[in-house]
């Protein structure tokens, strides 16, 4: 097939899979028959892909679902042929169809690029696919927006097949809204509270819950994983007082007004909604109020007022970005693990 046909995302994968050596011939695959038939993606699916299955009887369709590893956990089929096909060509439960052991296919370039995809017969890597086209799609947590595994249609090539791509996306919202269901009711307070702030304006938001984190862009462009720890012992802080605000010091030197609300579910406290407004400047210059709350790598210290020291003492720039990257840097020298700077002349 000539390159000016392929789509973009085919030819990316099949890069892909020729760097990676993978196998035009045969279907070469990891089995695990031993995995977890109750998880939370597998119960969600089911009530899914039950209906599905009444759908595709007698059809030359299937529907699988994967793990975000790309191990298949249940498979439809509507007719006994494509069975004994996806059989020989081990898609089934318990094998892995994950680009790396396939090469391209619906599943794998799905969890790849992590957006929906239609593989046509030939576009497949391996030969052995190629009488089959197939549509696939990610499966996500809506709450914390994690990809959790993936929805695939395949079927026996054939005219166009427009709904193929919308039958799968519609089966995965089906999916994604009972996980939604499944979640606790401390994130879907947590999840709700933080869409209802972010839906108009994009000022930096946090949310803060015991094992969840939600930023916007704003947010997690300027803040690291330290900075959330010293931000919601902060907010513990502020319990139930309502549009509170605070100078909190960062953990680069930087300083943050922070508007703090706690967000409570059916099941009571279930995290902090943070409204921010970075100032821009060390938490300890002139007209800074020396009860500001502080912060290192390892948490806050007692309202001392004392600067948080630059990470690399000496170096020029207070930009957070940049400090983020010096801390990295130090973390790294450190603990000697290997690091690459990439960047212009000067850079590294």
């Amino acid at each position: 097939m000539p390159a000016a046909v392929v789509p973009e995302g085919i030819l990316n994968s099949w890069q892909r899979s020729k760097y990676l050596g993978i196998g035009t011939d045969e279907v070469v695959v990891p089995y695990q028959p031993d995995y977890d038939r109750e998880s939370r993606l597998v119960r969600a699916a089911t009530p899914v892909l039950d209906r599905l299955e009444q759908a595709l009887t007698g059809s030359d369709a299937s529907v699988i679902v994967t793990d975000r590893n790309g191990w298949v956990r249940d498979r439809r089929v509507g007719e006994k042929r494509l069975s004994a096909h996806l059989d020989r060509v081990h898609l089934a439960p318990g094998f892995n169809y994950a680009e790396q052991f396939v090469g391209t296919n619906g599943i794998g370039v799905a969890l790849e690029e992590r957006r929906p995809n239609v593989v046509l017969g030939t576009e497949h890597f391996n030969e052995r696919l190629q009488s089959v086209s197939c549509a696939a799609a990610p499966i996500r947590n809506t709450v914390t927006g994690r990809v959790e595994g993936a929805m695939n249609l395949t079927c026996w090539n054939g005219p166009a097949r427009p709904l193929m791509a919308a039958l799968v996306q519609e089966a995965v919202e089906d999916i994604e809204r009972v996980m939604y269901e499944f979640s606790s009711a401390h994130q879907r307070a947590l999840l709700e509270a933080f869409q209802q702030v972010t839906h108009y304006g994009d000022r930096p938001v946090l949310c803060l819950g015991q094992d969840l984190v939600l930023a916007n862009t704003a947010a997690s462009a300027r803040l690291t994983g330290d900075d959330h720890r010293l931000l919601h012992e902060a907010a513990a802080e502020f319990g139930h007082a309502p549009r509170t605000r605070r100078e909190v010091r960062l953990t680069g030197g930087a300083s943050v007004m922070m508007r703090c609300r706690q967000v409570d579910s059916s099941a009571g406290a279930a995290g902090y909604l943070l409204d921010l407004a970075f100032t821009d400047r060390p938490a300890d210059a002139p007209g800074l109020d020396t009860g500001s709350r502080t912060g290192t790598r390892h948490g806050s210290r007692a309202e001392s007022g004392a600067a948080v020291p630059w990470p690399l003492p000496g170096l020029a720039g207070t930009d957070p970005a940049w400090n983020s990257v010096s801390r990295t840097v130090t973390r790294c020298a450190r603990e000697r693990t290997p690091l690459l700077l990439h960047g212009e002349t000067g850079t590294g």
